[in-house]
This record gives structure tokens, C-alpha cells and sequence, in this order.
């Protein structure tokens, strides 16, 4: 049953696609680049909106989770007509990035489907929190998943969409596309700014490079995580808003619709991660230079301000239920005085770079340099290049000055100087990757056309050191069962690669990739293949995942359920995630168990001082230490 329940589903996102592309080409006047980048922030606004509709009293469960996007989909194809316009001519310096994006993500996604890998995190929180979702009715409900560690109150845009598209779709393993498109789209997104603001071909590359290939992108590609994510719909949102207000200058008609549409995606960000917050000011500056002609296009067209005010709902709506709940938008992170306390188990994670910081650096040592080596560069050469304009009005300028207050707040937000493991020191700066895309697009754009060789060097330089340090840290993983699939992004990575210096250096090529429209062409190639590769690898998809230490031992049945000690590990999904999981923290009854020849799983979160202690010696898998008998 669940192969028709799949092919409806993709049916509707389907829909969906056609609706947002068609919203896209009305609301944008920018090449068809831009055109895709906008139609993404639709069809992100539609999801959300959609996941938020789960609680319309409709019968059956289909029909609540599709009907009412399918009803505003076709309202859209039918009443908002196609309406052709000039457009500027696509920037063909792109289509190598773009051939490279696509090969890319494919071979992402396809090894991700073979050899799953969720992260740490992933099996803390962004998964069980859809799983609760699905079983609970209503995807913006408050499950409890980790007693004491209530993660539901962070803000959760995506375990919102991830739980959407599980149910829409009945396919788990549609959580794992998610971060591999994402990081593609950053890729197009971070290349696009940089060229609006006039960098080279090379500084965009350059620009590209040091954003997605950057650890904090490349960890997050095929694990599933909300930073990438939040870069891109901050991203999404600010080229769009910048190439219109840049057409409005030019005199391109119907540029400012363009700006709100960048506006929908910098409030939907702040639904996934508040970090954005930094690229929402650049937004608000962006509004503010063409303010007089702005307001008039609002009164001339009043209907935008139903989808602004659904876009703040769906990015405000947990900053403004903590406020309500718990007395501080960022709760359980920050309380204030006449609010609830921070829970205890957190009160030890909340610890600010600011206030220590010449312990977290001594804490996180060299692995500050290897993993944060882009932005300990940028934020000097931003803050030179900032003082040095002098009153120079740019929009470089403004994102270098809007990424540097970005830094800043990092150092004082809680969480990014957790002292008691030199990884989760250094992986705090994954929060940090909003403000520093904004840097590394100003910094790379700020070279001119003299400095041509030196950019091209410094570009490719970034490009080596990137890879090699994906290298070296593929080979510090000796534990074969550490699930982080570095080898399997720096595979894809080689493919993409290895594609763009082919459509760059060979004609043949590249003149049928700009002729057969790349951009489209591409969408729908990417689209097609994900569709059928999610179909063919549903079937034992989180076997897969539970990785065991006796590798031909056989994976439980669904009469025999995985007992687990801690928060419910990804199992637990459902669909074709069975067996399934059990929480159970009575050591003696997972021990009777094990000897019966069931699966026992340690979950994340359980201090080893508290572990349940089995035979053999555990062997950890990102978080969960799993044994058979």
C-alpha cells in the first residue's frame, strides 16, 4: 500500500513545484536563476503552511496532510496566469557550478539512500520529534521527546517540513534528501549573491567554496541538520530581495515584487534558526533604500501583505510560543526573570563564547583553525575592508558590516563554549554559518577586475585546503562504526568536481547544457531522479542504518522491537522504519533481553557514568552503541 500512498505524495509535491514556479515567474523580474531561487522560498512557504493545516478537522489522513495544498495549488495554476516577460539573460559563467551541483547531489543522495547516516543530533531530536509528530495528529503540537530536555521548544521549521513529507509521502527515507538539495541550492544561492554584488567569476567560486565545501556545510550534507538548511533560506531570501531592488534601480518593471518575495524567505529562516537574524537586517536595509517607492507598491497591492504576515506567522510562530509558554522567545536556551528557569540538564550547555574566551579556544585548540579556518580569516578581512571604504555606500559593504554584528552575536549566544569536549566547542561554530556566508559573499566580491589572478589563485587555494582537510578528518574516524559519511561527501564532492571542469573547459558540453536550458532542465532531471531513488531504497531503509558490531548478524523483525536505553532513536519512525524502537532504561530487562537475541541500542543524551553496561566492549555509532549477541 504504501507504493500508491509514495506516488500520490510525490504527486501533490509535484503540484506544488508547478504552483511555486508559477507564483516565481509572476513575482520575480530576474533571469531564470533567481526565478528557481524564489520558486524554492514558495514552495518552502507552502510546506509550512501546509504542516500548519494538519489540524483542519478533515477525515482520513491523506486528505488532512494534502488536501489543503493541493486546493491552493491548483487555485494557483488557475487563477494566476502565466504572464511572459523580458528577463536578463542567465549568467552562463554559471553553468559549470550548476552541471556540478546537480552531479553532485545525485551521487549525495544515492549514497545516503544506500549507506544512511542521521548525526548526533538527528537521532537526539530532528527525527523523533516528526515521529512524535506523525502519531500525535498535528505536526505543530508540543510532543515531549528527552524528558528534562525540552528540544521541541527550540525552533523547529524543519522537523516540521521532514515530518510533513513522511506523511505525505510514507516514505522515511525522504529525511535524508533533504540536507544534500539543500546544500546544492546553497551552493547556486551563495555563487548568485556574489556575482549580484559584482564578484568575479573567480571570486564566486571563491565565495562558493569556502560557504558549502566549509565543515560545517560538508557535515551537514548528509546528516540530518537545520544549519544548512538555515543558510539557504536566509540565502534563498536575500537574492532574491537584492536583485530586485537592484532592478528597481536599473528600471526593470515589477522588481519590488521581487524584494517581498525575498522578504517571505528571510521570515521563513528565522523558523528553522534564529542565527539568520543577521541576513533578516540585511533585509530590513535592503527595504529601507527604496522605502517611499516600497510603500506605495504595498497600498497598490495590498494582497502581499497576507503572504508576509503567513511567512512571520510560520518563522515568528516558536519565538512567539516561547514568549507566551515559558516568559523569553529563545527559551530553554534564555530565561528571564519572570519566566520558567532553564531546565537542569541544560543549565551546564549554555555557556557564552564571550564570557570565556580564552578557555574555549585553549578547550578547542587547533581544531578552531582546521574546521573554522574561513571565517577566522573573513571577519579580519571584513572589518578591514569595512573601515577602509570610509563612507563608501555598497551593498558588499552592508553584508560585510551585517555578517561582522553577526560574529559578534555568536560570541555571546548561549551554547558556543560548552567546555567539557573539544568537538562540541568547535562545532559550536556550525551556528555561526549564517554570518558567515554573508561574509565570505562580501569579502570574495570585493576584488576587482585587477586582482583577477590573485582571486583565482586564493579560489583555488580555498578549494585544496577544503578537500584535503576533508581528507584528513575522513581519515582521523577510525571507529567503523562512527556514522559520520565524510567518505561519501568527498566522493560526490570528486564527481561534481570533476563535471564542472568538464563543462568549463569542454564546448561540446556546455554548449548543449546552455542550449537544452540547464536551469529547468535541471530542476526536473534532479526532481526525477530523487523520486525514483527513493522509491527503490524505502524497502529496509533503516536496517541499513543499524549498523551492527557482528555484521552477518540478521536485523530484528517487527515482533521483536529494538529496546533502547535514552531518547527514541530514529527506528522508531515507523513506515518502513520497522522494527521500530522501545525506550526501556531497566538495565536488568535490556540485559535479559540481549541474551534472548534482541537488539539493544544506547541512545544520545545517556552519560556513560549512567550507561546500562552489557558484554563485549560497546562500540558507539554517532550517539547510539548498538550489540547482538
Amino acid at each position: 500500500m504504501w507504493v500508491p500512498h509514495a506516488l500520490v505524495g510525490f504527486a501533490v509535491l509535484g503540484l506544488l513545484a508547478a504552483a511555486s514556479w508559477r507564483l516565481a515567474e509572476r513575482t520575480v523580474a530576474g533571469d531564470r536563476l533567481v526565478v528557481l531561487l524564489a520558486a524554492v522560498v514558495w514552495g518552502w512557504l507552502g510546506i509550512q503552511l501546509a504542516a500548519f493545516a494538519t489540524h483542519l478537522p478533515l477525515p482520513g489522513e491523506l486528505p488532512r496532510v494534502g488536501l489543503p495544498l493541493v486546493v491552493a495549488a491548483l487555485a494557483v495554476l488557475r487563477w494566476v496566469p502565466a504572464r511572459p516577460r523580458e528577463r536578463p539573460a542567465t549568467d552562463l559563467a554559471a553553468v559549470p557550478l550548476l552541471a556540478a551541483v546537480v552531479v553532485t547531489v545525485l551521487v549525495l543522495v544515492g549514497l545516503a539512500l544506500r549507506r544512511p547516516a542521521l548525526g548526533f543530533d538527528a537521532l537526539l531530536y530532528h527525527l523523533p520529534l516528526p515521529a512524535a509528530w506523525a502519531g500525535d495528529g498535528g505536526l505543530a503540537s508540543l510532543p515531549t521527546v528527552i524528558d528534562g530536555l525540552p528540544v521541541e521548544a527550540y525552533p523547529v521549521g524543519m522537523e516540521q517540513a521532514l515530518g510533513w513529507l513522511v506523511r505525505l509521502t510514507d516514505l522515511t527515507a525522504i529525511v535524508v534528501v533533504v540536507p544534500p538539495v539543500a546544500l546544492g541550492l546553497l551552493a547556486v544561492a551563495t555563487w548568485t549573491l556574489a556575482r549580484r554584488l559584482g564578484a568575479l567569476v573567480a571570486g564566486a567560486w571563491g565565495a562558493t567554496v569556502v560557504v558549502a565545501l566549509s565543515m560545517p556545510s560538508l557535515a551537514g550534507a548528509a546528516q540530518i541538520g537545520n544549519d544548512v538548511l538555515a543558510a539557504l533560506v536566509m540565502t534563498l531570501g536575500l537574492v532574491v530581495a537584492l536583485d530586485a531592488v537592484q532592478g528597481h534601480r536599473a528600471g526593470r518593471a515589477g522588481s519590488l515584487d521581487g524584494l517581498l518575495v525575498g522578504f517571505l524567505g528571510l521570515l521563513l529562516a528565522l523558523g528553522v534558526k534564529t542565527p539568520t537574524a543577521c541576513g533578516v537586517l540585511v533585509g530590513l536595509l535592503l527595504a529601507w533604500s527604496v522605502r517611499g517607492d516600497l510603500l506605495r507598491h504595498l497600498r497598490a497591492r495590498p494582497w502581499w501583505l497576507a503572504p508576509l504576515a503567513l511567512a512571520a506567522a510560520c518563522g515568528g510562530a516558536w519565538l512567539l510560543r516561547n514568549l507566551v509558554l515559558h516568559g523569553h522567545p529563545a527559551w530553554p536556551l534564555m530565561a528571564s526573570s519572570f519566566g520558567d528557569p532553564l531546565p537542569p540538564l541544560l543549565e551546564s550547555a549554555t555557556g557564552r563564547f564571550i564570557e570565556q574566551p580564552r578557555a574555549a579556544i585553549e578547550a578547542g585548540g587547533w581544531e578552531y583553525l582546521r574546521i573554522g579556518w574561513p571565517i577566522v580569516l573573513l571577519v579580519p578581512v571584513a572589518a578591514v575592508l569595512v573601515a577602509a571604504a570610509g563612507r563608501e555606500r555598497s551593498w558588499r559593504r552592508l553584508l560585510a558590516a551585517c555578517g561582522l554584528l553577526g560574529a559578534v552575536a555568536w560570541t555571546f549566544a548561549p551554547a558556543t563554549a560548552i567546555l567539557g569536549d573539544a568537538s562540541v566547542v568547535v562545532g559550536a561554530l556550525r551556528y555561526a554559518l549564517p554570518c558567515w556566508t554573508l561574509l565570505a559573499v562580501a569579502v570574495w566580491a570585493w576584488p576587482g577586475e585587477r586582482l583577477r589572478p590573485c582571486v583565482v589563485g586564493a579560489a583555488a587555494a580555498a578549494a585544496i585546503a577544503q578537500l584535503a582537510l576533508l581528507y584528513d578528518t575522513m581519515h582521523r574516524i577510525d571507529d567503523p562504526l562512527h556514522r559520520v559519511p565524510v567518505e561519501q561527501t568527498l566522493i560526490a564532492i570528486l564527481f561534481g568536481g570533476a563535471v564542472a571542469l568538464e563543462v568549463a573547459v569542454g564546448t561540446r558540453l556546455r554548449a548543449l547544457l546552455v542550449r537544452r536550458g540547464i536551469v529547468l532542465g535541471g530542476a526536473v532531471a534532479v526532481a526525477t531522479a530523487l523520486v525514483v531513488g527513493l522509491v527503490l531504497a524505502a524497502p529496509g531503509f533503516w536496517h541499513r542504518h543499524a549498523y551492527a558490531v557482528r555484521g552477518d548478524a540478521e536485523p530484528p523483525s517487527s515482533a521483536q522491537p529494538i529496546l533502547a536505553q535514552g531518547s527514541t532513536p530514529a527506528w522508531s519512525l515507523g513506515a518502513h522504519g520497522e522494527p521500530g524502537a522501545i525506550v526501556e532504561d531497566d538495565c536488568g530487562r535490556l540485559a535479559a533481553a540481549l541474551a534472548a537475541g534482541r537488539v539493544v541500542a544506547v541512545g544520545p543524551g545517556v552519560p556513560a557514568d549512567e550507561r546500562c553496561t552489557f558484554p563485549g566492549r560497546p562500540r558507539s555509532v554517532d550517539g547510539f552503541a548498538v550489540w547482538v549477541p
